[in-house]
């Protein structure tokens, strides 16, 4: 969440009570302040006692309170279990997540429990939280083939460094930082932008303070599938140039600057067989997901298509009978399924509310029309999880052109 979208007043309405007060006692600054007169719907006391409190104290907390809020959603569970996998904690988090009410009351108990699994969290759930549409994806990328470590971090700052300098006269100076999410690698780049001049207020008076920025940009590789995402707000030239530069920092690879074709496309044949069921794990939150349509192929591009569409009242299972059926005469390597389409039904939480179901189609070759909300990031991960995700045909050879 951008700290320009952070509304402190719906921030004290929605954090539990009883972690708020720890939060300001743990942080030094306890105050005169009757927490029994703090409701969710007058919190005009506890605002007046935070903006009496230091300058550099209500920034630094604000700044704590932004990352809970950015963590507190339907999908900081996932986020937070991701990191405590990687500190070798899932169980230990994952069994005490159960026993909590709420989201914020999660993420608070990550934040004063386990600091050591707080920054990953926080930064899988600002990635995920990025709009789709500045996210580009490149595939075939040559494999790392080992694990990654903090010295591709280096050489990846630096190769940004080198880029910006050169096209742009900027970034002169660039941190990276790395975190491991299952089989993904994460680097999350902060290079010096430009110099401005922005108006500010210290000790209460605006002033007009020069300033070095840091832009952001975030990269998502995937050695077992390979393939190098991609997040920054930029032209596609440029997003080329962090492409090559990755490929030469981290991979030892030069690769070309236009992207190959993408050919990977869905397995959709796996919903032929009766016996596949989707089995969300419990943190994210899925009742249940159904195939409700199927669009089929018979007998390669010249054969017939067959289009199978259950109402709202036909039970899921009766897809599966026709296409039994069809499958009796027709045999299976004749058959291509060309669109699935699914619905998700998600668990209430302990207040009685749920995310709204969720209806989406796959298609062929790579095609998925799921939104870009809470829900749509629970679906692709439970996707993820069933091993569901475009990936290339078998015995494709890696279309990259090395130089």
């Amino acid at each position: 969440m951008p700290a320009h979208d952070f509304n402190i007043r719906q921030f004290f309405r929605r954090a539990p009570r009883l972690y708020l007060r720890q939060h300001f006692e743990e942080r030094g600054t306890p105050m005169n302040l009757d927490w029994s007169q703090v409701k969710p719907r007058n919190v005009q006391a506890l605002v007046e006692a935070f903006e009496g409190l230091p300058e550099e104290i209500q920034a630094r907390m604000q700044d704590e309170f932004v990352e809970i809020t950015t963590l507190a959603t339907p999908a900081g569970k996932v986020q937070i279990l991701d990191e405590a996998t990687f500190h070798d904690k899932q169980q230990q988090v994952a069994a005490e997540l159960q026993k909590l009410n709420g989201f914020f009351e999660c993420v608070y108990w990550l934040f004063f429990e386990h600091p050591d699994c707080w920054n990953g969290a926080v930064r899988f759930a600002e990635s995920d939280g990025k709009r789709r549409r500045s996210w580009r994806t490149r595939a075939n990328m040559p494999r790392l083939g080992r694990a990654a470590t903090s010295v591709d971090g280096r050489a990846l700052a630096a190769a940004i460094t080198e880029l910006f300098r050169q096209r742009e006269a900027r970034g002169e100076h660039c941190v990276v930082e790395q975190y491991r999410r299952g089989q993904k690698e994460y680097y999350f780049a902060y290079a010096q932008d430009h110099r401005q001049i922005s108006l500010e207020y210290a000790g209460g008076r605006m002033t007009n303070r020069p300033h070095r920025p840091a832009f952001e940009i975030i990269f998502i590789h995937d050695d077992v599938r390979r393939t190098l995402s991609i997040w920054h707000q930029g032209r596609m030239e440029r997003v080329q140039g962090l492409q090559v530069a990755f490929a030469q920092a981290v991979l030892g690879r030069v690769i070309p600057a236009r992207s190959p074709r993408d050919v990977r496309v869905y397995d959709l044949g796996r919903f032929l067989d009766p016996d596949f069921t989707f089995r969300p794990s419990a943190q994210l939150g899925i009742k249940q997901a159904v195939l409700r349509e199927m669009d089929v192929r018979f007998g390669g591009p010249s054969g017939c298509k067959v289009a199978i569409r259950l109402d709202a009242t036909t039970q899921a299972h009766v897809l599966h009978n026709l296409m039994e059926v069809l499958l009796q005469v027709i045999p299976q390597s004749l058959v291509q399924v060309t669109r699935v389409r699914l619905q998700v039904e998600f668990e209430a939480n302990l207040h009685g509310t749920r995310l709204e179901p969720r209806t989406f189609d796959l298609r062929t070759p790579n095609a998925c029309t799921l939104q870009e909300d809470a829900a749509g990031l629970l679906i692709r991960r439970m996707l993820e999880d069933h091993d569901i995700e475009p990936r290339q045909p078998t015995g494709e050879t890696a279309d990259v052109a090395l130089l």
